[in-house]
């Protein structure tokens, strides 16, 4: 996590109160609570039970500026993401659920929005509902429900995480956007969209994470991969050229593709700084002294008895 930023428009805040008035006034201040809602109980109202709980909602990096200040607009489903129950604003109880449905602003971040939410008197739903413009309707006449519960595939129902659904913008009040960036060793369901590479050497060790197909495609030479990843080294103490990647045992030959040395999307390579010859002349025939960690600067000593040492001087540049 990064930062959190506390909302507070009291336009919008008004909006959401008086639609509480609204629905308290609809159900005569007597709503059914809900069962096995996983998120924190709030009253707006004092006293006043409309099953409201703060709940949490991802969206796109770029959009989150607008939804703080103009809230969430349900005639906007599906316009990034999938719509499984409808046209609405959806919420859940899980971070890494909403997770899912974030993307990073210009600066890498994520964000996810800890949002207010009224769901009034709710209906339960076994199965999608992909048409629906609002909740269905109560069976006494008093219209639509106030809100749209997705049940799980552990209870009878379609998803594997609960979801809660309100349609209209006026039910659901953002307070807090948490901001956060996922770990360079994140497997998650973004993250294993990218290929990571680790490198290790006696003076750096880190590991680079590129996305697919944002930072390389699989259609790139391997030589393609490994500079962009020497790029994002800070003060490495070997080249380009004296390095190779590999995937588990297999060494990647630089001119060929990623896809065709057997790199698919999160695969784990490492960057390895390899030896390169010495060699060394004696006596006008070329001798290859043997392969060295490029790291090492080394001393070449010829003895009495020509015996060839080689001493280490440093272990870093």
């Amino acid at each position: 996590m990064t930062r959190i930023e506390h909302v507070c428009v009291p336009r919008t805040q008004d909006k959401y109160l008086s639609e509480l008035q609204d629905i308290a006034g609809l159900t005569e201040r007597k709503v059914a609570p809900i069962a096995n809602v996983d998120a924190i109980k709030v009253q707006s109202i004092e006293g006043l039970d409309l099953n409201e709980y703060l709940m949490y909602h991802g969206a796109p990096g770029t959009l989150v500026s607008r939804l703080m200040h103009q809230g969430l607009d349900p005639r906007y489903a599906g316009t990034h993401f999938g719509k499984l129950y409808g046209a609405g604003i959806y919420l859940a109880t899980n971070a890494s659920k909403s997770d899912i449905y974030t993307t990073p602003a210009t600066n890498g971040e994520r964000c996810v929005l800890v949002v207010r939410a009224c769901l009034g008197e709710a209906h339960l739903a076994l199965e999608a509902c992909p048409d629906l413009l609002k909740p269905p309707e109560r069976d006494d006449g008093r219209g639509p429900l106030n809100s749209v519960v997705a049940e799980t595939s552990q209870r009878g129902g379609a998803v594997e995480h609960p979801e809660y659904v309100v349609y209209k913008e006026t039910q659901a009040l953002p307070e807090y956007a948490i901001w956060y960036r996922h770990l360079d060793e994140c497997r998650c369901t973004h993250c294993i969209t990218s290929v990571f590479v680790e490198v290790s050497s006696s003076c750096l060790q880190t590991t680079v994470k590129l996305a697919i197909p944002g930072d390389v495609q699989l259609a790139d030479k391997v030589e393609v991969l490994k500079a962009k990843v020497f790029a994002r080294l800070q003060n490495p103490s070997f080249t380009l050229d004296e390095t190779q990647l590999t995937l588990g045992s297999k060494t990647l030959q630089n001119h060929r593709t990623l896809s065709r040395e057997g790199v698919r999307e999160g695969s784990q390579l490492s960057l390895v700084a390899v030896g390169i010859p010495i060699y060394v002349k004696f006596r006008n025939r070329k001798f290859t002294l043997f392969d060295y960690a490029i790291e090492a600067h080394s001393l070449l000593v010829l003895t009495a008895d020509h015996q060839i040492f080689v001493k280490l001087l440093t272990q870093c540049a």
